[in-house]
């Protein structure tokens, strides 16, 4: 701060002098020159002085050095005053808390040079929130992976993402690269200020970052009455275009191309018309796989000079979609605002059997009115292998590798969340969610692990997919996985179900049911088997989910969030299947900055890390960033044998409404009333029973697939709780196999069944409780 290119540029906050007061009455003491949001990894103070590393240093003389003084260098940001706010390296979600730090107090431009792999909705609430609500344009690092991954916050909506040139004007090799790139600024060998009053040279898209900041805060100058999205369109409409001496491996992705504030500053000249809202559906339940006709509809914005008529094209390079009707006029769209839309004639696209699963296809959407011409670059992804839910008041999406709420980690552009309340233009409260199955040291799951990567343990075997007749819900899903995908596998499979009804009473939960089988040749003992969750609930606030608390209903078997504002929402999960006499539910509250010795989220989450949730009860955490496991155990399974676990997803406008919730899922599951001192009517009347059980009595289903070759799953409901066997028999009724026998409790029963070593021909398998027996027939090939 008292370095001599930067003293005079300082923004001092003079209405809170350092005195130990907060003056302003804005929540931060004696931030006199910004803030410091855990950058030493410890404390949160008004010191945003420079701490191991001299980073932001070099970055502020990239953009707003002072200049015409005679000495050091000049910069962009003629004059334009600096807000330091310290984050620290690594620590994103104290930069989230940063930009909205620096929009509060007055920032016209917010320079991001940091980031990293992911994204979300809470994310791009922050962006919305400093570039909607209080008018500051988020400028940001593309990232320095040469590639084209995307990076966050700089390919948030909104935000001007910027990748680094040489001083020939060729993309630097460090650079990434994309469909997702705004512009490039000059990012290699820069000189710029350094700690101890010092120069030196550094390169990355984090210099090329504040060279545009600098540009567009100079713009803001002299452009007063543009809004932010208005000058990061002036910066894009006046670049240079680089494209002839760059390989043409970046064709297109680089974005307008290197910026030249000096034709930034000579006038709002062209127009600068971009797709500010796309709405695709396949008019059904918005999981667009082969077949699906997509219609593509957008509104339109004209942020700077009036435009001629506009015709809108669109066109993609994948066999993966034929563009059925691709033109569409948009007519003349006035200036600094003027809006068109295409929504009464949409784009007609359909899905070809050509398609990949979850392939992403990008579309080209050329703008143009004879004189003007502009490019729109989008991504739809298509045969998408999970399965949205929007029957009832919550909706979320199943996935076919066992997470849940979305399909991609952290990016969320594959999956719903989990929107409540749905019906009423719900927010989505779930930042990422799956199963996870374990024994100490060894935890499989498709959920978030180290460095912000997933472990793709589980892999599909069977694409959930919807029963065109549903059996017990409204809404009957069913699929299975595998952990083969794991460097150290369980060697487990899963068939997965989900449920959702949308009848009074039951319309605020999502029921999902895992049998999980051992196919190893040991038993796997100590095995835990739960829900992870990291719940979000924001309540439109940027920051909002640092108020969430999680807490436990033990009596419900439940592990629930909840955000301390006045109103503020609940969701949570619970167990299904506990046996309501043993004591086998866990809910591990985890504070994810490893607050009071919860597990640390935010670095690693080790399978270690994992069973540790898994296995260990902590009833609460928070008010801050939290998450949820919700889990059951310990389980011993036998060499071929298998569980049933399920879990209800549970939304509440309030704790009494969470739990009334909770108590009409485990009624539907398990059908008497939780909590009841006897669940089995003894009065002689008739016991409630679930709508899992058949009818109200036993019932076998026929086994599936059938004929198989090597494997079928066979289930069943039984009325009452008992000693059950399940048997394969020959045609002659011959008992060959017993599959399981052992006391059951009533309700649903599934059990995946080898039969590898059969021979081909027509088998019996029957169920037998006390003088009951049920037999089905079965086919074996070869």
């Amino acid at each position: 701060i008292d370095h001599p290119d930067l003293v005079n540029n300082i923004k001092y906050n003079y209405a809170d002098p350092i005195d130990g007061i907060d003056n302003d009455g804005d929540g931060y003491i004696d931030n006199f020159r910004g803030w410091d949001f855990q950058g030493d990894g410890t404390t949160e103070d008004n010191n945003p002085q420079i701490g191991t590393s001299d980073h932001g240093v070099h970055v502020s003389g990239c953009a707003s050095p002072s200049t015409d003084n005679g000495v050091g260098v000049a910069g962009p940001g003629f004059n334009c005053k600096l807000l330091p706010v310290r984050t620290g390296d690594g620590t994103i979600p104290f930069g989230y808390q940063g930009i909205t730090y620096a929009a509060d107090h007055g920032a016209d431009v917010i320079n991001c040079s940091w980031g990293g792999p992911g994204g979300g909705q809470l994310g791009q609430d922050v962006i919305d929130y400093a570039t909607i609500n209080m008018d500051a344009l988020v400028v940001a690092a593309a990232g320095n992976d040469a590639s084209e991954d995307t990076f966050f916050p700089a390919s948030y909506n909104h935000v001007l993402n910027v990748a680094s040139t040489a001083s020939d004007d060729t993309k630097s090799g460090f650079s990434n690269y994309g469909y997702q790139i705004d512009v490039c600024a000059p990012g290699s060998n820069i000189y710029s200020t350094g700690n101890g009053g010092g120069y030196y040279s550094s390169s990355g898209t984090s210099m090329a970052s504040p060279v545009a900041a600098g540009c567009a805060a100079l713009l803001k100058s002299h452009y007063g009455f543009l809004d932010a999205l208005q000058i990061a369109e002036q910066l894009k409409v006046t670049c240079d275009n680089i494209y002839p001496v760059n390989n043409s491996a970046y064709a297109n992705k680089l974005g307008s191309g290197r910026v030249n504030v000096y034709n930034a500053l000579g006038g709002i000249n062209n127009p600068s018309i971009v797709m500010s809202q796309r709405d695709v559906s396949d008019g059904n339940d918005e999981a667009f796989v082969v077949g699906d006709t997509l219609t593509i509809g957008g509104e339109y914005i004209n942020f700077l000079a009036p435009s001629g008529s506009i015709t809108a094209s669109l066109s993609a390079s994948s066999s993966s979609v034929s563009i059925i009707d691709g033109t569409s006029s948009l007519g003349a769209l006035a200036g600094l605002g003027g809006t068109a839309d295409n929504f009464s004639d949409p784009f007609l696209v359909t899905i070809m059997p050509t398609a990949q699963l979850n392939e992403k296809v990008t579309f080209e959407l050329l703008l143009t009115d004879g004189n003007y011409s502009t490019t729109v670059y989008f991504q739809i992804t298509v045969n998408v292998d999970y399965i949205n839910v929007t029957v009832n008041d919550v909706a979320t999406s199943i996935t076919s590798k066992s997470l849940i709420g979305f399909n991609d980690f952290s990016t969320q552009l594959e999956g719903l969340g989990f929107i409540y309340p749905y019906t009423n233009n719900g927010e989505n409260l779930l930042f990422d969610g799956g199963l996870m199955v374990g024994i100490p040291n060894n935890v499989s799951d498709h959920v978030r692990g180290s460095g912000g990567a997933v472990d793709e343990d589980f892999m599909s075997t069977n694409n959930v997919q919807r029963l065109p007749v549903p059996v017990f819900s409204e809404f009957d899903l069913e699929g299975s996985f595998n952990d083969n995908n794991s460097s150290s596998p369980l060697n487990i499979t899963v068939d997965h179900k989900a449920f959702a009804w949308s009848k009074a009473g039951h319309r605020k939960y999502v029921i999902v049911e895992y049998t999980i089988n051992n196919q190893s040749n040991n038993t796997l003992s100590n095995l835990y088997s739960g829900i992870f969750t990291d719940w979000d609930i924001a309540m439109g606030n940027a920051n909002g989910f640092l108020n969430n608390i999680s807490a436990t209903d033990i009596s419900r078997y439940l592990g629930y969030t909840y955000n301390t504002t006045n109103g503020g929402l609940y969701a949570g999960v619970q167990v299904l299947t506990t046996d309501t006499s043993a004591n086998d539910f866990i809910h591990y509250a985890i504070d994810n900055d490893g607050t009071n010795g919860s597990v640390n989220i935010y670095d690693d989450y080790l399978s270690s890390h994992k069973y540790t949730t898994l296995s260990m009860m902590r009833a609460d955490a928070g008010e801050r960033d939290v998450s949820n496991v919700v889990s059951q155990g310990p389980f011993n399974i036998s060499a071929g044998g298998s569980i049933v676990v399920a879990y209800a997803l549970v939304a509440g406008d309030d704790l009494a409404d969470i739990q009334e919730t909770a108590d009409s899922a485990w009624k539907e599951y398990n059908g008497f009333v939780l909590n009841d001192v006897s669940p089995i009517d003894t009065t002689g009347g008739t016991p409630p029973v679930s709508v899992f059980e058949k009818n109200g009595a036993t019932h076998l289903h026929p086994c599936y697939p059938n004929p198989n070759n090597g494997s079928t799953s066979i289930a069943f409901e039984l009325e009452n709780a008992g000693e059950t066997t399940l048997e394969i028999q020959s045609i002659m009724g011959k008992s060959i196999r017993t599959i399981v026998s052992k006391h059951h409790i009533k309700g649903f029963h599934k059990y995946q069944v080898n039969t590898s070593d059969l021979a081909a021909g027509i088998y019996f398998y029957q169920l037998m409780q006390g003088e009951l027996r049920i037999t089905k027939k079965m086919s074996v090939l070869k």
